[in-house]
């Protein structure tokens, strides 16, 4: 998927009249506008608020199981208590860290979890080629599950989860040190892309098909400890940023911003406060709907919002703002089109819980 959307993001990046859209755009709803006018906007809107509240809903979903993990090894065990309490209690955490307004503020906390998931990720793999050195590598490994293929798929385009913060980070940037983007960006997209499939085979070599969602799920000893409880914190503090674009799409959508004054501020800040809480109660709610059934809510998802945000809409715009009936942009078109509607059938049609609590 790297290799099939890399390509494109450059030829829109490179080319100077969307070049120009660029310079002058600080969203990706924008784009939307220039596409499709006011259905374009609404709908790229629609895409990145769901994109971002169901990567937020598989975090509350991977902090219960990993924090119900991490409990069991001083012998807490807290799905003996309820479990609603172990998804809504979260908001006590979550709320206060989505009232932070200020970019400058998560820089440093975002910087934090940077270093705890490299850790985590350098962590689990060692365990694994640890554990594949000595016992070898499963027995019950398939190279293609037919039947699960296509949610994969979709699951598969959350990679591309923080595309909407690609326009935001370019605008922020000084014209003048702007002309190395777009091959750092490709170049990044390419190298995590490798990245990501070194790791995922990994993991399933190691364990095979009782593989969980989170493998952190499947390590033990201290590995276990030291790999849940980064990932714990590295979470909860990546949570701000990860939930800023669909926070940031509400309050507009709600007019929130637009109060004026001293005694207005006072106010308005309330308002958002309550609007920003009031999201993350609806993305606890989901997660906690959805708790045995992560894959499917990962891939229905990434099916319906993610492909058109990383494939469809930059084809589209690419094709609106240049003109003429260049053949890779309908290529792309076609294919994402098609992996769309498959995965979204697919992971409706397949929507089977986890065994794993």
């Amino acid at each position: 998927m790297v290799s099939f959307e890399a390509p494109e993001v450059r030829r829109c990046s490179i080319c100077p009249k969307i070049r120009h859209e660029f310079n002058s755009t600080r969203d990706i709803r924008d784009i939307g506008y220039q596409i499709a006018g006011k259905t374009g906007r609404t709908t790229i809107r629609v895409c990145l608020i769901l994109t971002q509240v169901g990567t937020c809903c598989a975090y509350h979903i991977f902090v219960t199981k990993n924090l119900v993990s991490f409990m069991e090894h001083f012998g807490y065990y807290l799905y003996e208590t309820n479990p609603l309490l172990l998804y809504f209690g979260q908001m006590v955490i979550f709320v206060p860290l989505v009232w932070i307004r200020k970019l400058s503020s998560l820089v440093i906390p975002t910087a934090i979890a940077d270093v705890l998931i490299f850790f985590c990720l350098t962590l689990i793999l060692f365990c694994c080629w640890g554990k594949i050195s000595e016992e070898g590598v499963a027995d019950d490994y398939i190279f293609v599950n037919e039947s699960r293929f296509p949610i994969f798929i979709g699951s598969t385009v959350f990679v591309f989860e923080g595309i909407g913060l690609l326009l935001p980070i370019y605008a922020s940037i000084a014209p003048s040190e702007r002309k190395g983007f777009s091959d750092l960006m490709v170049n990044t997209m390419v190298c995590i892309g490798i990245f990501f499939c070194i790791f995922a085979s990994t993991g399933y070599l190691c364990f095979g098909e009782n593989v969980s969602t989170s493998i952190s799920l499947d390590l033990e000893g201290t590995s276990a400890l030291l790999v849940q409880g980064a990932y714990l914190v590295a979470v909860s503090l990546s949570y701000p940023l990860m939930m800023l674009p669909a926070v940031q799409i509400f309050e507009q959508t709600l007019c929130l911003p637009l109060l004026r004054g001293n005694d207005a501020s006072i106010a308005r800040y309330s308002r958002q406060n309550f609007a920003r809480a009031l999201i993350v109660f609806a993305t606890v709610s989901v997660a906690y709907s959805c708790k045995r059934e992560l894959d499917g809510l990962l891939a229905f998802v990434g099916a319906l919002c993610g492909i058109p945000l990383s494939f469809l809409f930059p084809a589209l715009a690419h094709q609106k703002l240049v003109g003429g009936s260049d053949l890779e942009d309908w290529i792309i078109i076609g294919v994402a089109t098609l992996m769309m509607g498959t995965s979204i059938v697919v992971s409706v049609l397949t929507w089977a819980p986890e065994t794993v609590e």
